[in-house]
């Protein structure tokens, strides 16, 4: 953090921090994503370059209302991970990704506080009706985190990935606003978001 101005705090969760991404944090996003031991889990499996990275970057940036990507960050400003969320309005819907790049903070609820975060906003703020989320049949840690979110299994496409050697599924995962408002409701007892 000692060689760029934090950016703003957008959203603060028990655990997470949402802050927009900004250029400084491209060179994290390219070493998670390269990472072996995440990319095993994503549908990008090829080198991204640092040229890759500002493209999607530059890209994300012409529709911010609609194609939201945030950076996560840890209460003390460690940036661990990524999120995103892309909306269809004709559909009322939008499909989300995320990815928590440092091994340290896998597995231990902050990728679960970073999306019911990006829920909230998705069904409280932009009047959404169901958010997706596709997620490769083998990373159990996915569809774990998804179902503590409200998400259920809604469709499997047999082998549509080849990671590692052999053919993979993609499932989809999908949570409505109806769903996902009584989660909510347990989630925030005994907590209240700043923004509320």
């Amino acid at each position: 953090m000692d060689d760029f101005i934090t950016p703003a705090i957008w959203r603060k969760g028990k655990k997470t921090i949402l802050r927009p991404i900004c250029e400084a944090n491209l060179p994290l996003l390219q070493t998670w994503i390269n990472d072996p031991a995440n990319n095993k889990y994503l549908f990008v499996t090829w080198p991204m370059t640092m040229a890759n990275e500002r493209a999607w970057f530059e890209k994300s940036n012409q529709d911010p209302m609609n194609h939201l990507s945030l950076c996560i960050y840890t209460h003390d400003d460690k940036p661990i991970g990524n999120i995103s969320l892309h909306i269809n309005l004709h559909r009322q819907s939008a499909v989300t990704g995320t990815l928590i790049g440092e091994s340290d903070y896998q597995n231990k609820g902050y990728g679960t506080d970073a999306k019911m975060l990006l829920l909230e906003y998705a069904f409280m703020w932009r009047g959404l009706r169901k958010v997706t989320s596709s997620i490769l049949a083998g990373n159990g840690p996915s569809r774990s985190y998804a179902k503590k979110c409200g998400y259920r299994h809604t469709a499997t496409i047999p082998q549509e990935h080849f990671v590692n050697g052999e053919w993979q599924d993609e499932v989809q995962y999908t949570v409505f606003r109806d769903e996902w408002l009584k989660r909510w409701k347990k989630y925030k007892k005994g907590w209240k978001p700043s923004w509320l």
